[in-house]
């Protein structure tokens, strides 16, 4: 191997490499009041969990004997967390969800929902 040969081959490198920094853009964010404020709306939108929706699209789907008794405690991760007084309410939730009620609340949230986990008040995890 001739140094000439490994010159051009570390110039073709060095321009291949100078080439792709071409492509490369860095973020700038922007200083004072209008960039903290950007900040913390870019934050917010990338952390919204769409609790106000499910809430909605609960109170809509869910009948009102069962309604009264459950209360959203989470939704995080596609996961709605419910809690109600007692065991044969949970039985009546899960039977209701297993039944289509599931399928309608996601149509009506919009997001992706995976399963509404119950738990029964007062009890440990």
């Amino acid at each position: 191997m001739d140094i000439g040969e490994t010159g051009s081959d570390v110039a073709v490198a060095a321009a291949g490499l100078d080439r792709l920094r071409g492509y490369r853009v860095r973020r700038v964010e922007p200083r004072g009041i209008d960039g903290l404020v950007s900040s913390i709306r870019r934050d917010a939108s990338r952390h919204r969990n769409g609790t106000g929706s499910f809430v909605e699209a609960w109170e809509a789907e869910i009948p009102e004997s069962l309604r009264v008794d459950s209360a959203i405690r989470s939704i995080r991760g596609g996961v709605a967390r419910v809690e109600v007084p007692d065991s044969a309410v949970k039985y009546e939730l899960e039977q209701a969800l297993r039944a289509g009620l599931l399928a309608r609340l996601r149509m009506r949230f919009g997001q992706p929902l995976r399963r509404v986990r119950i738990d029964v008040a007062g009890s440990a995890d």
